[in-house]
């Protein structure tokens, strides 16, 4: 309704006239002549002539935002209406990587790609809508400014300057490689704070590192504490040129390291211990036998139905509709008013048959929304987002096509509740009399949802107004280039949740036997396996001990996404399968459980051997293995033999006793003991 004139927000006259502000040309001259309202442009009739909507006498313009809007808004319209959702930008911060391999925080990943769609937004809005206007270049950048500021933050969460030079040359740097003292890089990398997941520098060389996990693993001469290794250390950082430490915490974070801890712990602690702590453990089974613009608006579902206890009741409905074929495309029933989770399922339902994200959706501000504004659900899944007006149903098409739904199909149900009570003829109203008279006949909870998705079908499968075909092959039939196919990720980021316990989220702590939690009483386990299908052994010994942030589909439970959480956020680390069950009994294990058993011993025993060899290369170069001090070095129990030169190590060394050692000890009585000493 509003005009933007010689960068200056402005109202037909001719709007005035039609919605009864103005009644008279007399009562229009004497306002213009009192300067109640300011003339923008003159024209020869009332369409042309252009009235000044923010400078008016202030009764007269609170009548015109009550019917227009607030026209301090139009700025900040109109560049959200050049918005759209830049999966490129999205994509490249999402492969971004820093400090050996780290992906970017999920929530810096969302503002970094809304800071990019806003700035492709003002390239638009300069090129296409501000190349021809008379307005100078500095009073531009001013409107610009004024309106990236002015952004709905729960829509558009960026952190885009909010000063005029600033936002100028940040735009410069990114949409047209004009870098600056203050913006050095380019492009969609310069959208990255130069400063963003810097770390301490550690004083650590790798000679240095290796002697630490030398001395700290030394089974002879053996290192009492972190305190008696930083003594140590640091004479012997004197002795050969290296940086003292100050800090004996330096040690505990390379030591207790996600890729250190498991070289050393067989080392200090003996490899039974190590195995215990990272290696795969299964889980057996005791002994027995699966577009341009869309509304939403949740409402009464109008069928009357009988309740456990015999009670005449009726439910609630939340529908997703796409405006341009009428098709109902997701929907959630449930016996309670309009809820967060209703409204969840039902977009839910809506992205899989689309298949696309819609490029708008419009919604009202009842009930869950305002929790799924807060969590930045509309942003995610569309371009634009825009709360109707409440009171004002005229305007949603929803509304109007769900009343036609009623009239024309689930009219045809003897328990239909009739429409709203708003409705004044007497075929839009329930026969009361009949259903009361049956209400023993009234149809359960669950027959009426089934009965109402029959008719949803009905309603889809019925001829379009326009088109002539059904409303589903109207739908299938149309394409959107401005809606983006849906991915996985999108899925990810729309419509997984974290794992929680209340509304606090929850981490799960990575045991070697994986990942183990309850769901409404249902217990779900989780592993993380490598390309072959077995347990990743490498994983499992970085990840014991460490929690993780879970994301999963309620509805399908068959997969979790591991995070990390650190000061930036949460950070994607890899995905976990259900845990595959085997059954403990021999007799009732089955030819492939008794392969992936297998499989996984193999790979258990020579991942624990190469573990092994691996910190007595280190021992070794250090002069600090067990043989080199006359010493014998224990073998990996359970395990595979290892190397030739391993076992000769020393003419010295005794041969070990092939015996399981466990067995030995299980063996040994008090008495036993007694005469040993």
């Amino acid at each position: 309704m509003y005009i933007s004139y010689q960068n200056t927000v402005c109202l037909p006259l001719s709007k005035l006239f039609d919605y009864g502000v103005l009644e008279s040309e007399g009562t229009y001259h004497s306002w213009r002549n009192r300067g109640h309202l300011k003339v923008v442009r003159s024209g020869f009739d009332k369409t042309k002539t252009l009235i000044n909507a923010e400078e008016m006498r202030p009764d007269i313009k609170a009548k015109v935002v009550a019917l227009f809007g607030d026209p301090k808004d139009k700025h900040k319209l109109i560049l959200a209406n050049f918005i759209e959702w830049d999966k490129e930008s999205e994509d490249n911060f999402r492969s971004y990587r820093y400090n050996d391999d780290k992906s970017l925080p999920e929530p810096t990943i969302n503002e970094y790609t809304v800071s990019a769609s806003v700035l492709n937004a003002v390239k638009r809005l300069l090129n296409d809508e501000l190349a021809h206007t008379k307005v100078s270049r500095g009073q531009v950048w001013e409107n610009i400014t004024k309106a990236v500021a002015n952004l709905d933050k729960s829509l558009y969460p960026h952190k885009l300057p909010a000063n005029v030079r600033s936002l100028k040359a940040k735009y410069e740097a990114y949409a047209l490689g004009k870098v600056s003292d203050r913006y050095p890089v380019a492009g969609w990398k310069g959208l990255i704070h130069r400063n963003f997941g810097n770390e301490f520098t550690a004083k650590l060389t790798q000679e240095s590192k290796e002697w630490i996990l030398a001395r700290w693993c030394n089974q002879v001469m053996k290192c009492a504490s972190l305190a008696h290794l930083h003594d140590e250390y640091n004479q012997k950082a004197i002795a050969e040129g290296w940086k003292t430490v100050q800090d004996e915490k330096t040690f505990y974070n390379f030591l207790y390291s996600e890729d250190i801890q498991p070289l050393w712990w067989a080392h200090r602690h003996g490899e039974k211990a190590a195995d215990e702590k990272f290696g795969f453990q299964h889980t057996t089974i005791l002994p027995t036998r699966r577009d341009s613009l869309w509304y939403s608006d949740g409402t009464k579902l109008n069928f009357y139905f009988k309740d456990e206890d015999g009670q005449m009741k009726t439910a609630w409905v939340y529908e997703v509709m796409d405006a341009f074929s009428e098709v109902f495309l997701g929907f959630n029933v449930s016996k309670d008013t309009e809820r967060f989770e209703d409204q969840y399922k039902a977009y839910k339902m809506a992205i899989q048959k689309a298949g696309h994200r819609p490029f708008e959706i419009k919604f009202d501000n009842q009930g869950g929304h305002k929790k799924l504004i807060a969590s930045e659900f509309f942003v995610k899944m569309a371009r634009i987002a825009v709360r109707t007006k409440p009171y004002n149903g005229k305007s949603k098409t929803i509304e109007s096509a769900f009343g036609r739904f009623q009239k024309q199909i689930m009219k045809k149900c003897w328990f239909f509740t009739g429409q709203n009570i708003t409705t004044k003829t007497q075929e839009s109203k329930a026969n009361m009399e009949f259903i009361l008279a049956n209400k023993k006949n009234l149809p359960s909870y669950q027959e009426a949802v089934e009965t109402y998705i029959a008719m949803r079908n009905e309603w889809n499968q019925a001829k379009h107004h326009q088109s002539g075909l059904s409303r589903i092959e109207t739908y299938q039939n149309s394409h959107n280039e401005k809606t983006p196919t849906v991915d996985v990720w999108d899925m990810v980021n729309m419509f997984w949740v974290w794992h929680s316990k209340g509304e606090k989220v929850q981490p799960i702590t990575f045991t070697p036997g994986g990942l183990s939690f309850v769901v409404n009483k249902q217990k779900f386990e989780y592993m993380v396996y490598d390309e072959s299908g077995l347990p990743d052994q490498d994983f499992i010994d970085r990840a014991v001990d460490k929690k993780f942030y879970l994301k999963y589909d309620p509805e399908m439970m068959d997969e979790v996404y591991l995070y990390e959480k650190d000061h930036g956020g949460e950070r994607f680390v890899t995905v976990a399968k259900l845990k595959l069950n085997i059954h403990r009994a021999t007799q009732d294990q089955t030819e492939g459980e008794n392969r992936f058993i297998k499989q996984v011993d193999e790979a258990k025993n020579a991942h624990r051997i190469e573990r092994f060899e691996r910190m007595e290369a280190i021992l070794e170069t250090h002069g600090m293995a067990a043989w080199q001090q006359g010493f014998n070095t224990p073998k990996v129990r359970g395990a595979h033999k290892t190397k030739d030169q391993v076992k000769q190590k020393t003419s010295k060394a005794s041969a070990i006793a092939d015996e399981d050692y466990d067995k030995q000890v299980s063996n040994l009585t008090q008495n036993d003991i007694y005469n040993e000493w």
